[in-house]
């Protein structure tokens, strides 16, 4: 139980380091504790792309997994002695981490999309670098994601080989997380609009994604569909509102084309 809940908290720790190298040093942005959940999901995908891009020269071994475990921790710890706000992070990654512990905790061990995709893909990731026409192989390569990118840079020398199965329920349970503090949010504003509107995409995603082994690459998908939504009904007339939504949805045909 305490191995799995380390886990969690050292990918949690891992997509947010990624989120921050994102922001930071790609976008040029200056960094708010107010953008926890934007860092968070676009943590998701620069990881993504970069493992993709790594592919391309290189296996995803156990060596790649560990240097991107600790370069992240280091962007996180050199983001936390800037900006002091240990505190407030430190809560935020617990209750992500134990979201997450209590998803997988109460899922069942029936994974057939698992065995047959996803598993051997990443495998094939962690062993080789990219192979072009792989799907001529087997049809089975065909059906895989970026999410088994994202997956197999969690084979490292720190945390068990299982947990390449945890970036898919911090993706619910960063997403759950949201939608509760914009409600709240939401409430405080008096908009009753918006707060309907998260409210029901809450009632519905805890409805539609509680059941972690029935995920597949469905339910990541689904939840950043989501995510794109809620930026569209949000978003300013500024440059950088329209480029966070082409990003979300570029990175939406990855996860299913």
């Amino acid at each position: 139980m305490f191995e799995l809940i380390f886990a969690i908290f050292v990918v949690t720790i891992v997509i947010y380091g990624q989120g921050l190298a994102f922001n930071k040093y790609i976008l040029r942005k200056n960094i708010l504790i107010s953008d926890f959940f934007e860092i968070f999901f676009f943590g998701f995908i620069f990881l993504g792309f970069n493992i993709l891009l790594i592919n391309f020269f290189y296996p995803i071994d156990k060596i790649i997994g560990t240097l991107v475990l600790f370069l992240s921790v280091i962007i996180l710890v050199i983001d936390i002695l800037k900006n002091n706000q240990i505190k407030i992070l430190l809560i935020k990654f617990i209750i992500l981490t134990f979201i997450s512990f209590f998803l997988i905790a109460f899922s069942n061990v029936n994974r057939p999309d698992a065995g047959l995709y996803h598993l051997p893909f990443i495998s094939i990731l962690n062993e080789n670098k990219i192979i072009i026409g792989l799907s001529n192989l087997h049809f089975r390569f065909g059906h895989i994601s970026i999410i088994q990118y994202i997956s197999s840079a969690f084979n490292n020398l720190i945390i068990p080989i299982q947990s390449i199965s945890i970036p898919i329920a911090l993706i619910f349970s960063s997403f759950i997380f949201f939608l509760y503090t914009s409600l709240k949010e939401s409430l405080k504003q008096n908009n009753i609009y918006f707060s309907l509107i998260y409210f029901m995409i809450f009632i519905v995603s805890v409805y539609s994604y509680n059941r972690f082994s029935e995920y597949g690459n469905d339910a990541p998908a689904h939840i950043f569909f989501l995510i794109l939504f809620t930026y569209i009904l949000t978003m300013g007339k500024d440059e950088q509102s329209f480029s966070n939504i082409l990003l979300i949805s570029t990175f939406l045909v990855l996860l299913k084309p």
